[in-house]
C-alpha cells in the first residue's frame, strides 16, 4: 500500500482522493459481496481479470526481466466506466497472472486513456540512467474540463511498480477533443521512436516521429480506408514475416473501428502494406463483385411507388441520406433509402411492398438503425405470417444482410419494414434491395478483419518481447453491451495472449493467430480419438463422461462428406454454443442464440459468420472454451472468433455433428483446461 501512496502523491493527486481508494464499493442489491477466489458465475479460468471494478482495453503491453506487464483501462472505485486509470498486472508466462496496485490513476482533471509503454534501453528520454534505463508510459490524458485529449508520458525505474509524470503538461497537444491512444515503438533504419495515434472522428491513424520521447513532430497520417465507422481507435503498426520467412517482412496497420464492425458494434480491421519511416501506405483493399440478381427495390425515386407507408415514420418517399439531427448515415447506394428518423426516434409505421414470387435462393439487402427485433426491422411474410427478419445493428451505417429462402421458392411474398420503437436508435435505414442466386457480405470482404466474432476489441502488441514474435492481447467484449454484462464484483475480460503472423492465401495476405505454446501447461485430463465417423466418436465421447466449461479442443475432420459439420459446446437440453462449417457456402458460424444468458442487449444472442474458403478435404479447428468465452481458430487462425458465452453452471456437454453424411473425424483431443488462479 506505501508504493500506492506513493504514486498517487507523485501524480499530485489529493489526500481525499487517496482515501477513496480504500473504500470498498457497495454491492448492488442481491449480489454477494465481492470475493477473491475467482469462482464466481462467470467468472473466467483461463483469461485475465480483475479481482473486481471496470476494465476494459489492455494498455502498455511490455516485457521486462522476465516479466510480462499488462497494463489496462480500469475504474478502481466500481463496476461501470468511470475515473479511468490503467490497472496493471503481471505475468512470468502470459498465463499466470497477479494484480498488482493501479499503476497511473486518474490525476486532478485528467482522466488516463488507452496508451502504450516501451522500455527506452538507450535512455533517449533521459527519464533513467545508463545503468538503469526507463520503462515510459505514453498515454492518452483526457480533460474533463475541456474535453481535449492529448499525449502525456510518465516514466519508471524499478520495473513499472511506481510511476512519474513528465512535468504536468502534455508531450503532444494537437487541440483535438478525439485524438488518442498512442502506440509507440523503435524504428532502426530511422533512429527515431515512432507513435501512432487515432483521429478518432476524421476516421485517420496520425503518425509522430521523435527522437527522445518528449518532442514529436508530425510526419503523415494515414486514412480515411476500409471501414470507416462511427470512431477510429486503438492503431497499432507493425512488421511481420510473410510466411515465416524473416527476409520477407510486411508492415500491417491496425485500427479498432466502433460503430462499424461486422455486426454494428466494435471490431478491429487491419491493412497488410509498407512503412517507409515516415508515411503508411495500404495494400490494395480486396476487389468484392456484387452478387448478380434482380433489383427489387433501390429507393432512388421521389415516392415510395408502389409500396404501402402507414403511420408517420416514413414520410411520402425516400430520404436522401441523414435526416435533420441526425449522424451522418453512410454505406447506402445512391441517393435514397428508406430511414425513418423523419420524426426523430419517435415515428412509428409499416413500409410494405407489393407482393412477389420468390424464385431466387437469396434476398440481399443494406440496412442499419437501431437494434430492436421486431420492432425496427424488415419482415419477409409469407401467408401474412413472418417468415424472416432482420434488425440493424445501433449504427446508421448499413450492412449489407440477406434472408436465405431456398426453402421458400415459388412461394408468394411481400417485405415489411417496420418502426414501432420510440425510444433510443428507434429508428430504421434500409436500401439496395435484390433478389441473389448468391450472396456477397461486403463487410466481410472489402474490409480485412482480424476477429470475426463480436468480442475482441483494441488489440495490441507487446514491446521489447526477448524473441521476435509478435504477441497481442485484445479487450474480450464490445461497447454494444460491455456496461451490461450481468457479472459481478469485476467486469470484463481480456483475451488469452496470441501469436501473430503473415499468411499466403489465395485471397491475398491473410492477419493469423494461434494461442501461445504457454496455455498447455493449462493442460489437465484429456480425450482422444481418431480415423471414426462422428457418430461413433459421439458415442465414446458420451461413455467416456467428457464435459467441461473450460476446455481445449483440437479436430481435424473430412470436410467433403458431409453438407455440414461442427462442435456444439457448454451444451445441455436448453442451452448449446454451436460451431458450423458449411461446405457448400463456404462458411463457418459460431451461434450464441441459446448460449445462455442473453437479456441484457439485443445484439448478444446472435449468429456470427465468416468465409473460409479453399479448406481442403480437412477442416482444421482450435477452440478455447473458458466458463464465459469461446476462441476459435479455424485453419490454423486464417478465421478467427472470439466470443462472450454466458451459459447456466450445468451447461458443459460436448458434441460433434453432422448434416448430409457421417465425415470421418481424422482426430479429435479435448483437455480439461485447469484454472490459472488456483495452486
Amino acid at each position: 500500500m506505501q508504493s500506492t501512496r506513493t504514486l498517487l502523491l507523485t501524480l499530485g493527486l489529493s489526500a481525499a482522493l487517496f482515501s477513496c481508494a480504500t473504500t470498498s464499493v457497495t454491492p448492488p442489491p442481491g449480489f454477494p459481496l465481492p470475493r477473491a477466489t475467482y469462482d464466481e458465475q462467470w467468472r473466467p479460468q483461463v483469461h485475465f481479470t480483475p479481482q473486481r471494478n471496470w476494465m476494459n482495453d489492455p494498455n502498455g503491453l511490455v516485457y521486462l526481466d522476465g516479466e510480462y506487464h499488462l497494463f489496462y483501462q480500469h475504474n478502481p472505485f466500481g463496476n461501470t466506466w468511470g475515473h479511468m486509470s490503467w490497472g496493471h498486472a503481471v505475468s512470468k508466462d502470459l498465463v499466470h497472472w497477479e494484480e498488482l496496485p493501479v499503476a497511473i490513476p486518474e490525476a486532478e482533471d485528467i482522466a488516463i486513456f488507452s496508451g502504450a509503454a516501451v522500455y527506452d534501453k538507450n535512455n533517449t528520454s533521459g527519464l533513467g540512467t545508463a545503468a538503469n534505463p526507463p520503462l515510459v508510459a505514453i498515454f492518452t490524458g483526457w480533460n474533463k474540463s475541456t474535453n481535449n485529449q492529448s499525449q502525456y508520458i510518465a516514466s519508471s525505474t524499478d520495473k513499472g511498480r511506481t510511476w512519474t509524470r513528465y512535468g504536468t503538461a502534455p508531450v503532444l497537444d494537437i487541440g483535438s477533443t478525439e485524438s488518442r491512444d498512442p502506440k509507440v515503438f523503435w524504428h532502426e533504419p530511422g533512429k527515431q521512436w515512432i507513435m501512432v495515434f487515432a483521429k478518432a472522428k476524421e476516421h485517420k491513424v496520425a503518425i509522430y516521429g521523435s527522437k527522445d520521447l518528449k518532442n514529436w513532430n508530425h510526419l503523415s497520417d494515414f486514412g480515411p480506408y476500409g471501414s470507416e465507422g462511427d470512431v477510429w481507435e486503438v492503431p497499432d503498426l507493425i512488421q511481420l514475416p510473410v510466411d515465416g520467412d524473416p527476409t520477407k517482412k510486411k508492415w500491417v496497420m491496425i485500427v479498432s473501428v466502433n460503430g462499424g464492425s461486422l455486426y454494428g458494434g466494435s471490431g478491429i480491421q487491419y491493412f497488410p502494406g509498407e512503412f517507409n519511416g515516415t508515411t503508411f501506405t495500404p495494400d490494395p483493399l480486396p476487389v468484392v463483385s456484387e452478387p448478380t440478381g434482380v433489383v427489387f427495390a433501390d429507393f432512388e425515386g421521389p415516392t415510395y411507388g408502389d409500396w404501402v407507408a402507414t403511420g408517420d415514420a416514413f414520410g411520402t418517399g425516400p430520404a436522401q441520406g441523414a435526416l435533420p439531427g441526425q449522424s451522418p448515415v453512410t454505406g447506402f447506394k445512391g441517393k435514397g433509402l428508406v430511414n425513418t428518423f423523419l420524426n426523430f426516434d419517435q415515428g412509428t409505421g409499416t413500409l410494405t411492398s407489393p407482393e412477389f414470387l420468390i424464385n431466387k435462393p437469396f434476398i440481399t439487402f443494406l440496412m442499419g438503425g437501431g437494434n430492436h427485433p421486431g420492432e425496427t426491422a424488415m419482415n419477409l411474410l409469407v401467408d401474412g405470417k413472418v417468415v424472416r427478419s432482420a434488425t440493424g445493428q445501433d449504427s446508421e451505417a448499413l450492412r449489407a444482410k440477406f434472408f436465405d429462402v431456398a426453402d421458400l421458392k415459388g412461394k408468394k411474398a411481400k417485405l415489411q419494414i417496420l418502426d414501432t420503437h420510440t425510444g433510443g436508435w428507434g429508428h430504421i435505414n434500409v436500401d439496395h434491395i435484390m433478389f441473389t442466386d448468391a450472396v456477397v457480405n461486403e463487410m466481410e470482404f472489402k474490409t480485412l478483419w482480424a476477429d470475426f466474432g463480436k468480442d475482441f476489441y483494441a488489440g495490441v502488441t507487446y514491446d521489447n518481447l526477448p524473441t521476435d514474435e509478435k504477441i497481442w492481447i485484445g479487450w474480450m467484449s464490445n461497447w454494444q453491451y460491455a456496461g451490461a454484462l450481468p457479472t459481478y464484483p469485476w467486469r470484463n475480460a481480456q483475451s488469452i495472449p496470441r501469436k501473430l503472423s503473415l499468411k499466403t492465401t489465395p485471397e491475398g495476405l491473410r492477419l493469423a493467430q494461434e494461442p501461445i505454446q504457454a496455455l498447455k501447461t493449462q493442460r489437465g485430463v484429456n480425450f482422444s480419438a481418431g480415423n471414426l465417423p462422428v457418430s461413433q466418436v459421439n458415442e465414446r465421447l458420451k461413455a467416456a463422461g467428457v464435459r467441461g466449461k473450460t476446455l481445449e479442443v483440437l479436430l481435424e475432420i473430412d470436410a467433403k462428406d458431409a453438407e455440414a459439420l461442427g462442435l456444439k459446446l457448454h451444451k445441455s437440453s436448453a442451452e448449446q454454443t454451436v460451431i458450423t462449417y458449411n461446405r457448400a457456402a463456404e462458411r463457418i458460424s459460431v451461434d450464441r442464440t441459446q448460449a445462455g444468458e442473453g437479456s441484457f442487449s439485443n445484439g448478444f444472442p446472435e449468429v456470427h459468420a465468416a468465409p473460409l474458403k479453399n479448406v481442403g478435404d480437412t477442416l482444421t479447428l482450435h477452440v478455447i472454451l473458458d466458463t464465459s468465452s469461446i476462441e476459435v481458430f479455424a485453419e490454423d487462425g486464417r478465421v478467427v472468433f472470439s466470443d462472450l458465452t454466458l451459459s447456466s453452471p450445468s451447461s458443459d456437454g460436448i458434441e460433434l455433428f453432422s448434416t448430409g453424411g457421417d465425415p470421418v473425424v481424422r482426430k479429435l483431443e479435448v483437455f480439461e483446461l485447469k484454472s490459472i488462479w488456483k495452486k
